[in-house]
């Protein structure tokens, strides 16, 4: 038990190497002693560490040999777990009319035996699908059963996901409001959680931020912006980093914030050269072509002198990396957590 315990608390850490050398491990030992339910445990947990990582068929190997073990001990709880996560496989694999019907099974049991995760889950599942497949209001349909059954029986990790689905179902609907207060409640949630390296948040404070601009509420996308900074900082994502700043960029210009909009800028096209993304570097570049630029500096602001560079011509950055630093140190605060090197 303490060897599943342990690679399960690692794989939600990330640390998937070491996660899976448990887990191994751990379905060895209880394989000698004839412990089905916790074989199925274990290999549930291994199907989804290859999942994350992208080795779909490793996985799916996993997932089939958790789903018949435990149909032939009698293990209905432990089906109905792999059964929904082969059905979240097929999804990442696009597979998605095989995952309804797993996903459908997954329900039937969970319904049976009376757990309410289970039936919330599978709502959810399904309702990704009619998302992914562009039928909204299908999908906003259970999606929204599925946030009930999981803010009933307090499953909040699913109902901040299931709050992200219906979100993005409404912002495709031009309901921005409405799409605004369920991507709060879903980044809220995440928040409070405080989920270490949870790959949905980032994206979905992003969006939340951009939602927020376009209902005219600059302040309010901002934070929201540096919520998703320092998350992506959290998971190393350089681009999702750069895509950020750059964004934040955006809303400063919108606010006739030229310093800092420069400012932002550059500190993502810092990062799009270090990841040799041209394209990145090239709309940086726009985007400052179109900024009155002002060279600052924290040490002569007052001396400064507009200069003007047209789009097509090379542009260095205002500065070196280490003063980019100095000249924009709340990048090095606790609400953005960011260092540019």
């Amino acid at each position: 038990d303490a060897l599943y315990l342990m690679g399960s608390s690692l794989a939600l850490l990330s640390k998937f190497p070491d996660a899976m050398a448990l887990l191994n491990e751990a379905v060895e030992i209880f394989g000698t002693h004839n412990d089905n339910v916790s074989v199925v445990e274990c290999l549930e947990r291994i199907g989804e560490i290859h999942k994350w990582e992208f080795r779909y068929d490793e996985a799916l190997t996993a997932f089939e040999k958790a789903v018949a073990i435990a149909s032939r001990c009698g293990d209905r709880f432990g089906e109905a777990r792999s059964l929904l996560g082969l059905g979240s496989l097929e999804i990442y694999r696009n597979h998605l009319s095989e995952a309804v019907t797993i996903v459908m099974r997954a329900s039937e049991i969970a319904k049976s035996i009376g757990w309410q995760q289970g039936v919330g889950m599978a709502l959810l599942r399904v309702g990704t699908v009619q998302r992914l497949q562009g039928c909204g209001s299908e999908a906003m349909e259970l999606l929204r059963e599925s946030i009930s059954v999981c803010r009933s029986c307090k499953f909040r990790w699913r109902l901040a996901q299931g709050l992200w689905g219906l979100g993005f179902c409404l912002q495709a609907q031009g309901r921005l409001e409405e799409a605004a207060a369920a991507l709060e409640e879903s980044c809220t949630i995440y928040r409070e959680m405080s989920t270490v390296g949870d790959m949905e948040f980032p994206p979905a404070a992003r969006v939340l931020a951009k939602l927020k601009m376009d209902l005219g509420a600059p302040s309010e996308s901002l934070h929201w912006y540096d919520v998703a900074i320092a998350e992506y900082r959290g998971l190393r994502d350089k681009r999702g980093l750069s895509g950020c700043l750059a964004d934040k960029g955006s809303v400063f210009k919108g606010m006739n914030k030229r310093d800092e909009a420069v400012l932002h800028f550059e500190a993502a096209m810092v990062l799009d050269r270090e990841l040799g993304d041209d394209q990145g570097v090239a709309r940086n570049r726009l985007q400052l072509s179109d900024v009155l630029k002002t060279v600052i500096s924290w040490e002569s602001r007052n001396q400064a002198k507009p200069r003007s560079v047209g789009p097509s011509q090379p542009l260095p950055l205002l500065c070196d990396v280490n003063k980019l630093q100095r000249r924009i140190p709340h990048l090095r605060t606790s609400s953005l957590k960011l260092e540019v090197k």
